[in-house]
């Protein structure tokens, strides 16, 4: 049904706006039609009379009006449904100042039907896309990784951009709605926690850029599992603790843990809740060497006061750590 109203009201304001922007004559000339017209009172405002008095106008409108080219753009603002794309849809979308086009890669399970759409729509010319990857519901944190990682290909081999953007998971309904905290049953806290801190860095998104990525998920799964474990500082501040050599220090003994050593570890890692207290009944002497890296807080780096509050602010400002200071560390 069309808003008579609102065309009425919007049109009208058109025509005082255009007497606004008018001198002298002209000025004149379109003020006694608005007038005849009775276009210059909202109350004797009519359908019949805005359409009628046009063609009067209309050299005066071309003459005045803003031509200053714009920019327009169609958002969903929600995910497509990849199983839905065909040739015939994917054409009808290129035609259409569509930006970005969204589709929806929720599961590896369907990774064929996701590319296929890319490259589809793709081939009809649409290069912007967007989407959000749900984690954190059934899937295996791995999965993430490769959902990202084929976002990354696909920017490679077709003429695109993807922005991508990971959102975790909280269910709707059920004896969970409520719960902002709820972990899937593949997840845990530590893993959660470890991917929140990586986008902090990427402001929530990703995009085109093979090296980037690498560097921020890591360059291989067995990388990114890693990553998952990592103390979170060494997430946050990763150029800084790989120069001090912290990164390496713990890479290096998480390494050397055997099967026991290392499921030990984790037990307590994948827990996320880091303090003397909790780490205190950890016997084994390599597993609580390591642990020790898990007490290094926020607070303590970005404290002036603190030895690693003093080495950040030296990086910060040099973009380094002199030899011996970082071997000193």
């Amino acid at each position: 049904m069309i808003n008579d109203n609102a065309y009425i009201k919007a049109t009208s304001e058109l025509y005082l706006n255009l007497l606004k922007k008018l001198k002298g004559e002209e000025k004149q000339i379109v003020y006694n039609i608005l007038t005849e017209y009775q276009l210059l009172n909202n109350i004797t405002i009519t359908k019949k009379s805005l359409l009628a008095v046009y063609p009067f106008l209309k050299e005066y409108y071309e003459k005045y009006r803003n031509k200053t080219p714009k920019h327009r753009k169609v958002d969903f603002n929600q995910g497509v449904d990849a199983r839905l794309i065909t040739k015939d849809n994917a054409k009808l979308l290129s035609e259409i100042a569509i930006n970005p086009l969204r589709i929806a890669f929720d599961s590896m399970k369907y990774e064929s039907v996701y590319t296929d759409a890319v490259r589809l729509c793709a081939r009809y010319g649409i290069k912007s896309f967007s989407n959000y990857l749900l984690y954190n519901e059934n899937d295996q944190p791995i999965e993430l990784y490769q959902r990202l990682k084929i976002n990354i290909e696909l920017c490679e081999e077709l003429p695109i951009n993807i922005y991508s953007f990971p959102m975790k998971y909280h269910p709707l309904f059920g004896e969970f709605n409520l719960n902002r905290d709820y972990i899937g049953k593949h997840w845990n806290r530590k893993f959660i926690r470890a991917i929140q801190t990586i986008l902090n860095a990427t402001k929530g998104k990703i995009g085109r850029g093979k090296s980037f990525f690498l560097k921020a998920f890591g360059e291989s799964e067995d990388d990114y599992k890693l990553l998952l474990y990592m103390p979170e500082p060494y997430i946050l501040y990763r150029f800084f603790f790989e120069e001090i050599g912290y990164t390496h220090k713990w890479k290096d003994d998480f390494m050397k843990l055997n099967f026991n050593e290392r499921s030990l570890l984790t037990s307590v890692v994948e827990i996320n809740n880091f303090s003397k207290d909790n780490i205190k009944e950890v016997t084994n002497k390599k597993v609580k060497l390591l642990l020790d890296h898990y007490l290094i807080t926020r607070d303590e780096i970005l404290d002036n006061n603190t030895t690693l509050g003093k080495l950040k602010l030296q990086y910060d400002k040099k973009g380094t750590i002199s030899p011996s200071v970082a071997q000193s560390c």
